[in-house]
């Protein structure tokens, strides 16, 4: 009997296009600041959440006083 290899599996990228964040390395959180300069796009945010925000088209980032991100989230730095 032949032993099966380990093998990685991508998720799903049915409607991708539609979520936050967006770009090929997630480097945008919302739909505005993609339409921005990207001088003027954040530098970093908080992912992780599965909570939608209609209003500004992105997945929620709960972020704490003192720019730190809530609990069960990851701060991503763009650079």
């Amino acid at each position: 009997m032949v032993a099966l290899e380990p093998q990685y599996r991508a998720r799903p990228l049915d409607g991708v296009w539609a979520t936050a964040p967006y770009l090929h390395n997630g480097s945008v959180p919302t739909l505005k600041d993609m339409l921005l300069p990207q001088g003027r796009r954040p530098g970093s945010f908080c992912v992780g959440s599965r909570e939608y925000d209609p209003v500004n088209v992105r997945l929620v980032a709960k972020s704490l006083p003192g720019d730190g991100c809530a609990a069960g989230l990851t701060d991503f730095n763009v650079s």
